[in-house]
């Protein structure tokens, strides 16, 4: 580690594993060289806002993977205050909601379908009451109007303070984190979340303290086949191909093995079976996955496996 890492404040060493907290890892890239993270930023940054270069003199992109538990993960993260800039300047708001309010029909059409099929699995569980979700880390709230639409009073949490406020506008309401625990919650979104936080292991027992018990945390995150040779392979030129390891942004990689093996750490277990429903399902661009399940005579992971390999869970708090 460099002198100018150690001593700035604008990134801190993850030194264990952020999800199992192991503290044996191995790198498997980086870092690449000034001219190379650089290159990227301005390819990735330059249609959606800025960015800013100084911070290039401070910061190294590398990649580790946990012996225990094989999350793939960059080893410096950014401090709060650079991650605020980054969701509020680096990327405009007016840019990005312009962007979100252009997407097709059927990303629209998602969201109602998702939580459709998610109030039906709560109320097959015997809860007819009307209930309390959290949309956690809400974006622009699509997701929880979606909810709202649908008869379920739906908070939100968001970084941003752009979009936060957006979400106000449309009549959503928001929960400050540290109202979270306790809250009695029946179920907890988190829509393309895991992947950008910096300790996702105490965020996770952050919502487990919120859910009562049996509520339902829905996690949602990227998925790239052969993840491991491909990022030991990683081409910052291409910004697509290096979109699930994105400096600075997708501080996580979660195979589904590990998103399960931490959240039993922390209380929950898989959902595997037992509804039906008639849905559709997005990746993380949106795309139109599937359009029809039938009862889920197989475990969730497999109904879906062949469209979504393990990038959509369903836990329960025990």
């Amino acid at each position: 580690m460099t002198a100018a890492i150690a001593n700035n404040k604008t990134f801190h060493e993850r030194s264990s594993c952020p999800a199992c907290k192991c503290n044996d890892s191995i790198t498997i890239y980086g870092p690449p060289s000034t001219d190379q993270i650089l290159r990227y930023f301005y390819n990735f940054y330059s249609h959606q806002g800025t960015f800013d270069e100084s911070i290039m003199h401070s910061y190294a992109y590398i990649l580790l993977e946990c012996i225990n538990c094989k999350l793939i993960y960059q080893k410096f993260a950014p401090s709060y205050d650079l991650l605020s800039q980054i969701y509020d300047v680096w990327i405009n708001p007016n840019i990005a909601l312009e962007r979100h309010l252009a997407l097709p029909e059927d990303f629209w059409l998602n969201q109602v379908h998702d939580v459709a099929m998610l109030k039906n699995i709560i109320t097959r569980q015997g809860n007819k009451d009307k209930q309390k979700w959290l949309d956690f880390g809400a974006g622009w709230g699509s997701w929880a109007l979606a909810a709202e639409a649908i008869n379920v009073k739906c908070f939100c949490t968001e970084l941003s303070k752009y979009r936060a406020r957006y979400i106000t506008t449309r009549g959503l309401s928001i929960l400050e984190e540290s109202r979270i625990p306790n809250s009695n919650l029946d179920l907890i979104n988190t829509n393309a979340v895991f992947e950008h936080l910096t300790n996702p292991l105490e965020t996770l027992y952050l919502l487990h303290k919120g859910l009562k018990t049996g509520g339902i945390l829905k996690i949602n995150v990227p998925y790239r086949p052969n993840y491991r040779k491909a990022a030991q392979n990683l081409d910052l030129s291409n910004v697509s191909a290096a979109n699930f390891v994105a400096p600075l942004e997708h501080l996580n990689y979660f195979p589904r093995k590990t998103l399960i093996s931490m959240a039993k750490l922390v209380g929950f277990e898989e959902i595997t079976s037992g509804f039906r429903s008639r849905t559709t399902l997005v990746n993380m661009s949106g795309q139109n996955l599937i359009t029809k399940t039938k009862k889920a005579s197989l475990p969730f992971r497999y109904s879906f496996s062949k469209v979504l390999r393990g990038n959509y869970v369903l836990l329960k708090k025990c």
